[in-house]
């Protein structure tokens, strides 16, 4: 995580109904709630400019600004126009600093021009993209990022070769049946395959055709 905490300003509002939260959103602004550790649920709204900027920093945990009254927060969900993919609602979940949490977070991929079975021209399947670990609200990292260098065709990268940081863990009972990364044969490095195969057969021929001459 980032050394400073982001803050983002949000806005006190009444709970409405959908007609509200339409014309919330043509005056500018996205609707949302406030709710977590035991509180009542608060309706709240956002810039949508001060929201991107949240969004994209990759900030897991972040502050929010209500009337001078900060509040750590995740985002808990959002919700996305199905055409523009605006963000239309967000959950904002308040959460106690010094007691552990679940979150998701995404999986991310290095060594990937590296890898074998991608140079051999075979076919990366990056099947599990996010996972949800527990940690201390400070202690989420913005991902885990995993090495896959080493994959040739045919491996397969299960979800229990992630090592996640100090104090995270990852909320699963089956790590060592899911996989996060598949590298499989390609018709292009089947064929690439045989084609070296050939080729190697030709040259031991050759050479065992000089041997005889020789031989002779």
């Amino acid at each position: 995580m980032a050394n400073e905490t982001l803050t983002l300003a949000i806005k006190p509002r009444e709970a409405g109904n959908s007609r509200d939260a339409r014309r919330l959103r043509r005056a500018g602004q996205i609707p949302g709630v406030l709710y977590g550790l035991d509180q009542d649920p608060q309706s709240v709204s956002v810039a949508p400019a001060d929201l991107r900027l949240v969004l994209i920093s990759g900030q897991a945990l972040f502050d929010v600004d209500i009337d001078g009254d900060k509040q750590p927060v995740l985002i808990k969900n959002t919700d996305r126009h199905p055409v523009r993919g605006d963000v239309t609602h967000v959950d904002f979940l308040r959460v106690d600093l010094n007691q552990p949490i679940e979150a998701i977070v995404p999986i991310e991929l290095t060594g990937v021009e590296e890898a074998p079975g991608v140079i051999n021209r075979g076919i990366l399947d990056h099947q599990l993209r996010e996972v949800t670990i527990l940690a201390l609200p400070t202690a989420i990292p913005e991902s885990l990022v995993i090495d896959i260098s080493w994959m040739d065709l045919g491996d397969t990268f299960l979800l229990n070769r992630i090592s996640p940081p100090e104090g995270v863990t990852i909320v699963s009972e089956h790590r060592d049946e899911i996989a996060v990364v598949t590298l499989t044969a390609s018709r292009g490095s089947v064929a690439a395959a045989r084609a070296e195969a050939a080729a190697e057969g030709d040259a031991e021929a050759a050479a065992d055709g000089d041997t005889a001459g020789e031989d002779a």
